[in-house]
């Protein structure tokens, strides 16, 4: 097959349009978003601080079960700061909270909920 310049020049026009608007070639989304160890990794933001980071979650069995940098994201480049790369283990910490503590006029926290005048 002969290619001659203003077909290459077509090609690559429907190319760069392609993915600017986020079409890919079937198949290589769902490829792409399941390892062989059965994580399956999706893009979000990081919201710890206004830069706005792309990260990659790996989940299993619907548990976050680790986070990296997006290789392609323009902002971080892969690269993702301390915040960013214990994403995974703040969402299972001992230490989080789980239920709304509200502080009191005597400086003691009340974790049954009810909320009364101070």
């Amino acid at each position: 097959m002969k290619l001659t310049r203003r077909d290459f020049i077509k090609t690559n026009a429907i190319a760069a349009t392609a993915t600017a608007a986020g079409i890919t070639i079937p198949g290589v989304k769902e490829a792409l978003a399941k390892t062989k160890d059965d994580i399956r990794w999706d893009k979000a933001p990081c919201r710890f601080c206004g830069t706005g980071c792309s990260v990659l979650v790996g989940t299993k069995n619907g548990r976050v079960v680790a986070t990296q940098g997006d290789p392609d994201a323009p902002v971080n480049r892969g690269l993702n700061c301390i915040k960013g790369y214990f994403l995974s283990k703040i969402m299972y910490g001992k230490d989080r909270l789980t239920q709304p503590l509200l502080r009191m006029s005597d400086g003691k926290y009340d974790k049954e909920g009810e909320f009364t005048a101070v």
